[in-house]
């Protein structure tokens, strides 16, 4: 056996190979498509401000099936909230 006569066909499967990995990448989304609409945030701070000191908001922390002590807020991590938004009634998220 020769080894020169192996040596094109390797070249071609090495370069197919290489070519493959350079397009998989484009035709793989990263993200999937999100299954119902995003939420909206408000971007006008002085709308922000006028629906929260009324009364027609709730908070994200009263729609979530957990349930958190004042302790676990208090420790610095992640919490997780669980929530299904079906109204239009604005919903505040705060953080920090």
């Amino acid at each position: 056996m020769k080894a020169g006569e192996d040596v094109p066909k390797f070249v071609i499967i090495i370069s197919a190979l290489l070519v493959m990995s350079c397009l998989l990448p484009g035709m793989i989304p990263l993200t999937r498509e999100p299954e119902a609409p995003m939420p909206t945030m408000e971007k006008n701070a002085d709308m922000v401000v006028e629906v929260l000191t009324g009364q027609d908001w709730q908070p994200l922390q009263s729609l979530a099936q957990e349930q958190y002590s004042e302790e676990d807020f208090a420790r610095p991590r992640t919490l997780t909230f669980t929530v299904n938004i079906t109204d239009h009634k604005p919903t505040y998220f705060n953080y920090g």
